[in-house]
């Protein structure tokens, strides 16, 4: 039975903490959920990736396996990693199960909070060095920060409305 799950994505270890609700059908393949994690979150999709659940470890060979497969029950628990040198985990959570009809088409995303980091900039441990050197103008990596970041970067920035315009080419 198709069923919408809102999930809460949260990239593991980062501080402060990037997250996303997204609301999603259960009979999503990996492989969508993934070009949906990388929307949502604001990765470029240019590394390997794999799904981690209790049943096992997933990768792109895994592509077409559907989600209800692994998770079915609120409160259970997967990982999502990307980019295998970075290691980004993200801990998605299954917030709810709901089975009646919805107004929006999913996948949507509800709401969410921060920047995601960018790619290649060292996983979790290196972007909190970027943000520091990014706060600090005597920092001697500052330049380097404003580099990789941009003048303009805001940690705490999430942008719902752009994140939903993306999303549209998926809905079904």
């Amino acid at each position: 039975m198709t069923a919408l799950y809102q999930l809460k994505i949260a990239l593991s270890g980062s501080k402060p903490l990037v997250w996303r609700r997204v609301m999603i059908y259960n009979t999503i393949s990996l492989s969508e959920l993934h070009k949906i994690i990388q929307l949502t979150m604001g990765w470029k999709d240019e590394h390997l990736w794999a799904f981690e659940f209790q049943q096992g470890n997933f990768d792109e060979k895994y592509a077409d396996h559907i989600l209800k497969q692994y998770v079915t029950e609120p409160k259970q628990h997967f990982y999502y990693i990307y980019d295998f040198g970075d290691h980004w985990q993200h801990k998605i959570t299954l917030e709810k199960v709901i089975n009646k009809g919805q107004s929006a088409l999913p996948p949507y995303c509800i709401s969410g909070k921060n920047a995601c980091p960018p790619e290649d900039c060292g996983g979790i441990w290196g972007y909190a060095e970027l943000l520091e050197a990014l706060e600090d103008e005597a920092h001697n990596a500052h330049e380097l920060a404003l580099a990789q970041l941009g003048q303009n970067f805001n940690p705490n920035a999430f942008d719902l409305e752009a994140v939903n315009k993306a999303l549209q080419p998926y809905q079904k």
